[in-house]
């Protein structure tokens, strides 16, 4: 009979001890990775209890994992006649902080009270104020997004507690990129550093590479539908010198009957002798714009001449089909569908401006002429013009829908889309990128049409389709905030016209004008 023995106390716990340290990482792993990574980097928001004391909310999207690890934190403001940054019961004023938990959720208790809540991801050594005197934070935040120390935000509203985020909070430096590149585009710059003194600061179209063969011809070319979609973006985006320079440039450009051609070289004398009555509206408009935001008439009388030349191609014959829409150009008889949106929006804005009765009238006419005219009621959607009923070009019922809801035809504006849906689905681009063809043929992804459809989107309130849409498009923005043009490079069946992959202004500001979210841009 073996006699009983001790064993020593370590050789019972080494064994135990080495099992546990082997089973934690298994039962554990998960969670250390528990943050929702996917899509777009966004921080949620959350107010429990009938005395709104308790907000909470997660950090997802690209990224959070490694936020979370680097020590980011949430700060929260509660909104009454100031943002307070400080706890209900504490005398001392603690601030609402929190750092962001395994799955990278964060919950903060007793706050101040409020009617409103915006919280802020920040960098650990972020110190933010107890207070900001701002009395009205709807569309903007308190604080700024600078993509270092403030990274994202989102906001709570009792008023509306689930609303839709607004995009810009979604990109933060996506927005900031793009008009970065759109700053870097206008002339004088690297490209073209003597630009003509009266075409300093058009902007040029497209960033080509100087192997390309059309690099000679187009190196410093603007067109001024580019010109005028940059002003407005720089507007909405509150770049409001950068949208006065290029706004002055095009006005140098205004000839004395009130047309513009088509582009210009800005190294040398040469433009397109082609007065394309569409492009020219899209410059009126951002001439009426820039005043509405910022009240600035020096350019109205300009806006008003370039008035006086599309009016003056309407057609005024009541027994025309195309009677109330204004000619593309002097040399031809169409009367397009997607130019007409244009005139009507920048004639009923000047007339806003102006009270002026035959603007109002005129654009009326327009109206009338798209809503019987141009409308399919069988099929439900836009065509190309009273004269043409192909499908045509994406933008007679992106840019359509935009019009219909504006005008108080929602029902509408989804069948245009849903057109949009079936005509020109998603195609499969260069890259995996989703996104929308500009013609029947889905030969390529179109960056301008397919943003023109998330913004339609938006406006009808399909936010989960227009944040897709968004998500996708994204990807062709180079690592300098340029967006291509097109992807893959296709030119149409049929035509000799060719969607080229550079980085464009067209792509580059119809990105910065989403992200900016400004309702009165082609709003009701």
């Amino acid at each position: 009979m073996l006699s009983n023995i001790t064993r020593p106390k370590w050789q019972i716990a080494l064994p135990v001890a080495l099992l546990i340290i082997l089973i934690i990482p298994v039962l554990t792993w998960p969670q250390f990775n528990a943050c929702n990574n996917q899509g777009p980097l966004r921080l949620s928001i959350d107010v429990n209890g009938d005395s709104m004391s308790r907000v909470s909310g997660q950090l997802m999207g690209e990224g959070a994992a490694r936020y979370r690890s680097e020590g980011t934190k949430v700060v929260l403001y509660a909104k009454t006649d100031l943002w307070y940054n400080t706890t209900q019961e504490s005398v001392e004023g603690v601030k609402m902080e929190q750092g962001l938990g395994i799955d990278c959720s964060w919950q903060i208790d007793r706050v101040h009270a409020g009617q409103m809540y915006a919280a802020f991801l920040v960098s650990d050594n972020y110190r933010p104020p107890n207070t900001i005197p701002k009395t009205s934070n709807i569309d903007l935040p308190p604080l700024t997004i600078d993509g270092t120390d403030i990274l994202a935000w989102s906001l709570w509203s009792a008023a509306n507690p689930t609303g839709n985020p607004d995009p810009a909070l979604l990109w933060p430096k996506n927005r900031r990129l793009a008009i970065a590149w759109l700053i870097r585009q206008i002339t004088p710059n690297q490209t073209v550093p003597q630009p003509l003194t009266d075409r300093a600061g058009l902007i040029i179209g497209y960033a080509l590479p100087q192997t390309d063969e059309n690099y000679p011809y187009l190196f410093s070319r603007s067109w001024i539908f580019d010109d005028a979609s940059a002003g407005i973006a720089f507007t909405a985006n509150d770049n409001f010198g950068e949208a006065q320079a290029i706004l002055n440039a095009l006005k140098g450009q205004v000839q004395t009957d009130g047309k513009l051609g088509f582009s210009y070289n800005t190294d040398n004398d040469w433009f397109h002798e082609y007065y394309r009555s569409g492009a020219i509206a899209w410059v009126g408009y951002a001439l009426v714009f820039y005043q509405q935001k910022t009240g600035d008439a020096q350019s109205q009388a300009v806006a008003e001449q370039i008035a006086a030349y599309l009016l003056s191609l309407q057609n005024q014959n009541p027994d025309s089909p195309s009677y109330g829409a204004i000619q593309d150009d002097p040399a031809v008889s169409s009367y397009s569908t997607s130019q007409n949106i244009m005139m009507y929006f920048f004639l009923r804005d000047l007339a806003r401006l102006t009270s002026n009765d035959l603007y109002q009238t005129s654009a009326e006419l327009i109206k009338t002429a798209l809503l019987e005219q141009h409308w399919d009621n069988k099929r439900g959607h836009f065509v190309v013009g009273a004269d043409d009923t192909a499908a045509g070009l994406i933008e007679s019922n992106a840019l359509g829908a935009l019009f219909l809801e504006a005008t108080g035809h929602p029902e509408k504006a989804q069948l245009s889309l849903n057109f949009v849906e079936k005509s020109y689905q998603p195609v499969l681009g260069s890259g995996s990128v989703d996104g929308y063809a500009p013609y029947p043929d889905r030969s390529t992804v179109w960056s301008q049409g397919s943003l023109q459809v998330a913004l339609a989107h938006r406006r009808l309130g399909n936010i989960t389709k227009s944040q897709a849409i968004l998500a996708e498009i994204i990807k062709l923005q180079d690592d300098e905030g340029g967006v291509a043009y097109a992807m893959p490079k296709a030119t149409i069946a049929g035509t000799d016209e060719v969607f080229q992959e550079w980085p464009s202004v067209a792509g580059t500001t119809w990105l910065a004008i989403i992200l900016a979210n400004d309702e009165q841009f082609l709003g009701p």
